[in-house]
Formats: structure tokens, sequence, C-alpha cells
């Protein structure tokens, strides 16, 4: 199973991803939270077979420590954004109520 997830430096910032695929091991795993663990829903969503996605969730599983950091990656660049964002006068930034979600 493992070898359907790739790791490459030209690609998404080495982030983990299901190979041939632009779809990072964090994006599946984070559905499959927010889809309470349905596997084919996920798989749907993605257009992945469930194999894929079971790949992702055994990476993740061995690996929390790289997906920890690609989570911090994504939090560290949105907060760069947030800090360099103009708004034109009279509007106010919008509110960042639940900032751990994707």
């Amino acid at each position: 199973m493992s070898g359907e997830i790739a790791r490459d430096a030209d690609v998404m910032d080495g982030q983990p991803r299901v190979r041939g695929r632009r779809i990072g091991v964090h994006h599946v795993v984070g559905q499959l939270e927010a889809h309470d663990g349905d596997r084919e829903q996920v798989a749907h969503l993605f257009n992945l077979d469930v194999d894929a996605v079971d790949a992702a969730v055994e990476y993740a599983s061995e690996h929390p420590d790289v997906i920890e950091q690609v989570q911090q990656e994504k939090r560290a660049s949105r907060d760069r954004v947030r800090e360099q964002a103009t708004y034109p006068p009279g509007v106010t930034p919008p509110l960042q109520e639940n900032d751990d979600g994707e």
C-alpha cells in the first residue's frame, strides 16, 4: 500500500501525496475526519479508490511527525498571508474563529 504514497521535492514542496496526483495525505486524512471516517465518501470526493485512502491513512499513522510538520507549514503560510493582506478603507478583515480546518 505504501507504494501509493509519494514524496518528491518538486511536487507540492515534498509533501506526502497520493502517487500521480496532487492530493496530500493530510488532505485525505482531514476529509476522513470531517466525514466521520467514511472511506468510500472520501475516495469519491477525491476521485480515488479506497486503497489510496487506506494508503494515506497508513502513511499518516506511520509518520505523524511528517503530517504535523506539513500542518505547521500550512498554518505558518496562512498566517503570513493574513499579515500581508490589505483591505480597502472601511473593510475589516474576516474573523478567524477556527483556524485548524482546511
